[in-house]
């Protein structure tokens, strides 16, 4: 592969072994390279206050040309954030951040062609059906997420801001009191997902959980959220196993029982409820897995990889 460098050590070209080139142009918005318009948040209202666009020289431009001749623009303000992006020359994608620098608003080149006014607010039909859509807490965690033509994803956190609640639209619109949550145990480890079910509005559960930092069990769960028989999805559990070796060791290779840190059992509920399979797994002195068992079934009733693990060679004379 051969680069050719600029004086500013940018990069013009680089060209592959096959033949093919990339050609890289760099620049400012002028007049002749066409309109950007600034978009901005205020709110959470989008707005393009007067149709306001970038002045000559406000926006860093790069242009890519690829092998087959297409091309690529990128436009940059000075904080480094993309602002434009161009493809093939006409499809437009606008990228609006808040002023914390969050990205807000995605605009799909179907939105910047549909959308000529100046204001739009998150549910307003150019922006759920052509736009992609975030909200941020106080902390900037992401508590609000909307795709085209998709209902929002609420999500929550707890005090060590840990996802655990989730609700998109399809859920809400089935049952608005249900939600999927995640259980941690002290280092993080998702130890379990499932179903629960609360009247709490999303505003009242951001407040519940804002000040639970322990919470790897049912139990932890703040008052007025329950769950019931059958809710649970996954389980993981680590550092030691769930019950001993289930058949003794057909090769000469010890079961590692220093295992802090390893996953050693999950349990996952079937789609069709019908019951939950649980898989056990056991490690090597390397802590490569060397047999699991999942039940009902038996996927692998015998050590895994016996052969490479032993460093045996099998079929196969040595002089």
């Amino acid at each position: 592969m051969f680069a050719t460098i600029a004086p500013l050590n940018r990069v013009l070209s680089v060209k592959s072994p096959k033949g093919g080139t990339v050609y890289y142009e760099y620049g400012t918005n002028t007049s002749t390279t066409g309109t950007v318009k600034i978009w901005t948040v205020e709110g959470g209202v989008l707005k393009n206050n007067n149709g306001g666009t970038y002045v000559e020289g406000e926006l860093y431009r790069t242009k890519t040309t690829d092998a087959s001749g297409k091309t690529t623009e990128e436009y940059k303000d000075k904080l480094g954030q993309v602002i434009l992006k161009i493809a093939g020359g006409t499809a437009k994608t606008y990228y609006v951040y808040d002023d914390f620098g969050l990205l807000r608003y995605v605009l799909s080149p179907e939105a910047t062609e549909a959308m000529g006014g100046t204001t739009y607010s998150p549910v307003s039909a150019e922006v759920k059906g052509l736009c992609y859509y975030y909200e941020y807490d106080g902390r900037k965690r992401m508590v609000k997420k909307q795709l085209p033509g998709a209902e929002e994803v609420l999500m929550v956190y707890d005090a060590r801001d840990r996802l655990v609640l989730v609700q998109d639209g399809k859920t809400k619109q089935a049952n608005s009191s249900k939600w999927l949550y995640t259980l941690y145990d002290g280092f993080n480890r998702l130890v379990q997902t499932g179903w629960l079910s609360t009247t709490k509005t999303f505003s009242q559960a951001q407040t519940d959980f804002s000040t639970v930092s322990d919470l790897d069990a049912t139990s932890d769960l703040p008052a007025g959220y329950t769950t019931a028989a059958g809710d649970v999805l996954t389980q993981t559990f680590y550092d030691t196993y769930a019950r001993a070796m289930p058949v003794a060791s057909p090769v000469p290779v010890l079961v590692n029982n220093n295992v802090k840190g390893m996953v050693t059992r999950t349990i996952s509920g079937k789609l069709d409820e019908s019951g939950d399979i649980v898989t056990d797994f056991f490690y090597d002195d390397k802590y490569r897995v060397i047999y699991f068992k999942e039940s009902p079934y038996t996927v692998c009733p015998d050590f895994l990889g016996k052969n490479r693990m032993l460093g045996s060679v099998r079929g196969r004379k040595t002089k």
